[in-house]
């Protein structure tokens, strides 16, 4: 299914991930692999995490490991990162006691099947985002709503729940506003 350019909001369907809420998640996550950094982009300069794949060292195509995983995926692409996720996710729950955790910036597309499929996932937990999502270096806010998927076990959930002391799993983006 094509992406219409009317849902951008810029000439890329890139976005960068505003930076107080990278370290909202971070913070309870502690990331070390964002596999689909470009170095010009979020990883090298703003989002620090261990290890960084670029597009050149494509994510999709290699093993993300055990690695605590942060992915912001081209938006072009989603049911392709939303897949490998899985797939990762599963390899890690089939392979190790403690599987770190994967979570997703992704758009809150509620009509896709690749939603539906990951909402699914026994280790999923959904963050629906209140309002539109100011991205980082853009002028106005996003043009779809934007929500988090975490596929991790539920003691990196509990925290995070704590975290955003909103009961219902939604994070209201006014609080954030200014930042």
């Amino acid at each position: 299914m094509a992406i219409s350019k009317a849902l951008y909001s810029h000439d890329s369907d890139e976005y960068e991930t505003p930076q107080w809420l990278f370290n909202l998640l971070n913070n309870v996550f502690h990331f070390e692999l964002d596999p689909c950094a470009k170095p010009q982009i979020e990883s090298q300069k703003r989002i620090k995490t261990r290890f960084v794949m670029t597009q050149d060292f494509d994510g999709l195509t290699k093993t993300w490991n055990n690695y605590s995983t942060f992915v912001n995926p081209p938006y072009s692409k989603v049911r392709k990162w939303v897949e490998k996720a899985m797939i990762e996710f599963n390899e890690r729950a089939s392979n190790e006691k403690k599987p770190a955790p994967i979570v997703l910036l992704v758009p809150a597309r509620t009509d896709t099947k690749w939603f539906h499929k990951i909402a699914e996932h026994p280790y999923c937990k959904l963050l629906l985002l209140k309002g539109r999502l100011k991205f980082h270096n853009t002028k106005t806010s996003a043009p779809f709503p934007s929500c988090i998927i975490i596929l991790s076990p539920s003691s990196y959930l509990e925290k995070l729940k704590a975290l955003t002391m909103v009961p219902t799993f939604t994070l209201d983006l006014t609080e954030y506003a200014d930042e």
